[in-house]
């Protein structure tokens, strides 16, 4: 097995992970704590005890493959501790480069939990893409609470090209003679018939990236829960977890300009949905095709567009261009700051 307790405690707890010798070979191990400080046993992010995550590289003796696993334990009582922990420990995953993982573990979080939804971009649910599944709690407080939704889990990690990237603007925010006469319900209604058409032509998921929480998220749950092909609505992230969540999708399609900005950065095809000339110009501007505007909007237009542009390579010129022009911007920048 391998090992390693979280403190020096006479019951300290670890996160084990055992293993058939006839079968498999360690090739390496280590661990890491879910802090501020992973390096050393610690605490943190507010979590109630030291948490951490055992890790070992494996070898499958038959066939020669080898496999990162990965065992953890989140904290019970902090949302925090366990949204920054995961974060921390799909971080840590990413680093170990191409090879392949799983990550298991008692995450003390539920599926729709903020804390599952920020690990989609990066793994599949066993239970959701197992040929035979079954529901119930796997924590059921000794048989007295059965139907308990489950907290823990076993993660594969997924695919890197069955993503696409959805940004979408507050239905109030957007102009009257944008939206030409629909309504929020037709709106969402419409948009969600085109995500499904891209999702049936490209075999992809959305991710739904909220850019200003507080006014988008409606639009997003909205959209979502009126599409058959359902995607993942994430959480709020900074600009390095942006950057790979897009590192993993084949399009970007947004309303949102700041979107369309880290979609350019990471060298992704965008698509932009206009309700604004700045919209249009910023495409103009780094040598995109023009948007679809929000009053063009009709069965087809932006799904048409969208399976088109998916996973279209951009070419390696424009990405130079886009590097000469935020050099630009920046020098600007600085010469206005004086």
């Amino acid at each position: 097995s391998v090992i390693t307790y979280r403190d020096n405690s006479v019951i300290a707890e670890g996160c084990p992970i055992f293993y058939d010798t006839a079968r498999y070979m360690l090739v390496d191990k280590g661990s890491f704590w879910l802090s501020e400080t992973p390096d050393v046993p610690s605490k943190g992010f507010g979590a109630n005890y030291s948490r951490n995550a055992t890790w070992g590289l494996f070898r499958h003796k038959p066939s020669g493959k080898i496999f990162y696993y990965i065992n953890t334990h989140l904290d019970h009582k902090s949302q925090e501790a366990r949204i920054e922990g995961i974060r921390l420990v799909v971080d840590k995953i990413r680093e170990f480069g191409d090879i392949p993982a799983i990550l298991m573990g008692d995450l003390n979080a539920t599926p729709s939990s903020e804390t599952i939804s920020s690990t989609k971009v990066d793994f599949d649910d066993a239970h959701d893409v197992a040929t035979i599944s079954d529901e119930g709690a796997t924590y059921h407080n000794y048989g007295k609470e059965p139907d308990r939704e489950r907290i823990d889990y076993i993660l594969r990690e997924a695919d890197s090209d069955r993503f696409f990237t959805v940004s979408l603007r507050s239905f109030s925010s957007l102009r009257s003679e944008e939206v030409e006469g629909m309504d929020e319900e037709a709106f969402a209604a419409l948009f969600a018939g085109e995500i499904d058409r891209i999702c049936a032509a490209t075999d992809a998921r959305p991710l739904y990236l909220i850019m200003q929480s507080s006014r988008d998220r409606a639009i997003c749950e909205r959209v979502n829960a009126l599409a058959a092909h359902k995607g993942y609505i994430l959480p709020a992230l900074t600009a390095p977890e942006i950057l790979g969540v897009l590192s993993r999708t084949s399009l970007v399609i947004a309303m949102r300009l700041h979107l369309l900005i880290y979609g350019a950065a990471a060298g992704k095809p965008l698509l932009g949905v206009s309700y604004d000339k700045k919209v249009d110009s910023m495409l103009s501007y780094m040598g995109y095709e023009p948007p679809v505007r929000v009053s063009a909007l009709r069965e087809g237009r932006l799904s048409d567009r969208a399976i088109e542009l998916y996973g279209k390579d951009i070419p390696c010129d424009r990405i130079e261009n886009l590097k000469s022009l935020a050099k630009a911007d920046a020098k600007a920048a600085a010469e206005m700051g004086k």
